[in-house]
Formats: C-alpha cells, sequence, structure tokens
C-alpha cells in the first residue's frame, strides 16, 4: 500500500512509485472531486526524508522540485515551430499528449501563444492608427528572434509574458 501524506495544507495527497531502488523521481498526485492532478516530483532521497519527519507535512520550499532539463533535437524543432506558426502549432502541441509532456516543448509553446494573442490583439488596436502596422512587424521579429534562441536550446525569458505565465502556473522555470 501507498503512504498517504499531508501536502502543504492539501488532504487526499498520495505518493506513487515510491520503490526506493527503482525510481528515479516519484510523483505526487492530489485527488480532488475525482479528479487527479500530478502536484510535483520530487527525488526519491526526499520522500524517505518526509516519510521519517515526525511532522508528516511537507511544503513545496522543502520539497525541491527536480525538472527533466534534457534538451533534445526534436524538443528544439518543437519549440522553433511554435514560435514560428504561433498560435496554431502551439494549439498542436498542447493538444499533443507526448509533447506536453516535455518541459522545454511547453515552456516555449506555451509562451508562444501568449505572445502572439498579445500581440495579435495590440496590432488590432493600434491598426486605427499607423502604429499598429509597426507593431505587428516589431513583435514577428521579436518572436523570430525568440525562436532562434530557442532552437539554441536556450530557456528564454519575456520580462512581462513570462512571469504572468508562471504566476498562472501555466509554466515552470527550469531550476
Amino acid at each position: 500500500m501507498l503512504p498517504r501524506c499531508h501536502l502543504g495544507g492539501s488532504k487526499g495527497v498520495i505518493v506513487t512509485q515510491v520503490r526506493e531502488s527503482h525510481a528515479k523521481f516519484l510523483t505526487i498526485r492530489h485527488f480532488s472531486s475525482r479528479i487527479e492532478t500530478e502536484v510535483a516530483k520530487f527525488t526519491v532521497h526526499t520522500l524517505f526524508a518526509f516519510l521519517h519527519t515526525s511532522k508528516g507535512v511537507l511544503t513545496m520550499a522543502e520539497a525541491e522540485p527536480q525538472f527533466d532539463v534534457t534538451i533534445t533535437d526534436d524538443d528544439k524543432l518543437w519549440a522553433l515551430l511554435s514560435w514560428i506558426f504561433s498560435p496554431i502549432v502551439p494549439i498542436i502541441v498542447l493538444l499533443l499528449e507526448d509533447k506536453k509532456e516535455r518541459a522545454f516543448i511547453k515552456y516555449n509553446a506555451i509562451q508562444a501563444l501568449v505572445l502572439s494573442v498579445v500581440g495579435y490583439v495590440i496590432s488590432a488596436v493600434l491598426s486605427a492608427v499607423v502604429v499598429g502596422c509597426f507593431t505587428g512587424v516589431a513583435v514577428l521579429v521579436y518572436i523570430i528572434v525568440l525562436a532562434v534562441q530557442s532552437y539554441q536550446g536556450k530557456w528564454v525569458t519575456i520580462p512581462v509574458i513570462t512571469d504572468f505565465c508562471v504566476n498562472q502556473g501555466w509554466i515552470e522555470l527550469p531550476a
């Protein structure tokens, strides 16, 4: 039987993949209203340190989530395509189960989607003035620069949009 634990004030949390010798990472899942959502992945030694605490309460700061930061050529290509053909490819990427599980692809796809939507809205609003045409071209040039950086394997940061996406819980910054 898998151990049940109390995770930062949430009840109904269950730990899976606990076998220390067989699991590189373990998964914490939260069950709420019959919907299972993954809360975080932790290293095995963190779990066993948690299970041996007297309080039985694990906060996110104590847990030190581990991210899979290996970036493959496929990840770089999908990130590039997400930027260049935004907003269509990011939507497709987020619908593909195997692609949205890759941190680098999801990170770039969500930011590309948000930036393109914001760019289209700003261009549409300012199109009544001549400035709207220049805004659209500026956003397109910026997207191309970000696409090249993501194809080089860099985790691009857009000043306002990255913070917004992180605060919404859509993306996680790499460690």
